[in-house]
């Protein structure tokens, strides 16, 4: 076997390591009005020595999902995203960043974070705090080449099994610290598909609670799958 092709496997092997240990998520549009402004250092592989961002808005909230049929690793792993403004730090640059997944591996040019993932409970028997979910700054990808494609999707939103149309990437999330926070698993990224789910309709409220204290929120349609994501490489663009 020659250096080149044992380069391939163990590729290979570390994004099977990655994607096989971690859960998708389905992302639903979600709102509160229990949220109060605050002010968070965050510090990701992009960001080595942390800058200040303002959470401006609880936006979504994400479930872990079943796609094609595949196990679900943690029922508890739930994801609430908040909207992100940068306030001061290293200024916000464009990034050219090369990935793997389960869709193949593609080319992103990312532009400004704009969102913030915490790891959260929802308040429900049987549901505990998801203590090894890291939290993730997703930054939003303004260039990209994606063959659309249709996935099949179970959650505990949906016991049935929903079709979707998954159509372009629309975040890549590194795992991020918050303020004095550890980042748990370094290699394990996640992208997020814009996509449209066939005949869905969710109107939940859901209790959560997380690092930003407890809320109620009112949950309604999925608009974004998030898929475990391999970073293979990346750097600054002018």
């Amino acid at each position: 076997m020659n250096f080149k092709r044992i380069v391939v496997l163990v590729t290979c092997l570390l994004l099977a390591v990655v994607i096989s240990g971690h859960d998708h998520f389905k992302v639903y549009l979600a709102k509160s009005t229990m949220f109060k402004d605050t002010e968070v250092r965050l510090k990701d592989q992009f960001d080595l020595k942390g800058s200040l961002y303002k959470v401006t808005a609880l936006a979504k909230f994400a479930n872990p999902v079943s796609k094609n049929g595949s196990r679900i690793m943690d029922h508890n792993a739930h994801l609430t995203w908040y909207a992100i403004e940068f306030v001061k730090g290293m200024p916000p640059a464009k990034r050219v960043v090369i990935v793997q997944n389960q869709f193949g591996k593609q080319k992103f040019l990312l532009g400004k974070a704009r969102f913030l993932l915490l790891p959260t409970l929802k308040i429900k028997k049987g549901h505990v705090f998801p203590d090894k979910l890291d939290h993730f700054k997703c930054y939003e990808i303004l260039e990209s080449k994606f063959e659309p494609r249709r996935v099949k999707l179970t959650d505990q939103f949906s016991r049935a099994i929903v079709s979707a149309y998954v159509k372009k990437p629309r975040y890549f999330c590194n795992p991020v610290a918050k303020n004095r926070g550890v980042i748990k698993d370094k290699r394990y990224h996640l992208t997020c598909y814009y996509m449209e789910p066939r005949e869905e309709v969710v109107n939940r409220k859901v209790a959560i609670r997380n690092q930003f204290g407890a809320n109620r929120l009112y949950v309604g349609k999925s608009n974004i799958l998030c898929v475990p994501t391999k970073k293979i490489e990346f750097k600054v663009v002018k």
